[in-house]
């Protein structure tokens, strides 16, 4: 990393990941092309992964299966400086590699965690929802390789 001084320890960074409501998976297209997509996910720490839901077909289950390297950044608050030039933020970016999530109860889990983290107040009708929408829904398991963090506080 180029400015040292403003790496985050890899706790800090799977702090931001765990409290991000969203980030951008990022996936290599078959003939070379970046491909960047905004998505919810959860990370599951005893997992060393990160999980997405989307449909069952598309672009991102095509890219992922031809190359399943992947990347996915997460950028906590920021704010413009603009006396400074600069903005305050702070980020986490995982290298890894993205599966699709064949085992059903592995699935279910993800789903149902999915489900609880970004929904919580619908805890009683979510098993229902998950079950109905099954075979409709494809999840990504991202397995963290690597995991980096950066931070400007900007002078704050």
């Amino acid at each position: 990393m180029r400015r040292a001084e403003r790496m985050v320890s890899q706790g800090e960074a799977r702090r931001l990941l765990d409290s991000s409501s969203y980030g951008v998976l990022s996936l290599v297209s078959p003939d070379g092309q970046p491909y960047g997509v905004p998505v919810n996910h959860v990370y599951v720490p005893q997992d060393n992964a990160v999980y997405i839901h989307c449909a069952q077909e598309g672009q991102k289950l095509d890219f992922l299966r031809e190359n399943p390297k992947a990347s996915f950044t997460v950028v906590g608050s920021g704010q413009v400086i603009e006396e400074k030039f600069t903005t305050r933020y702070e980020s986490a970016i995982v290298q890894g590699r993205a599966s699709l999530v064949e085992e059903e109860a592995e699935k279910v889990r993800a789903l149902e965690l999915l489900c609880g983290r970004l929904t919580p107040s619908m805890a009683e009708t979510q098993n229902a929802y998950i079950r109905a929408s099954l075979s409709k829904v494809a999840v990504i398991r991202l397995e963290i390789r690597e995991i980096t963090g950066k931070r400007n506080r900007a002078g704050g």
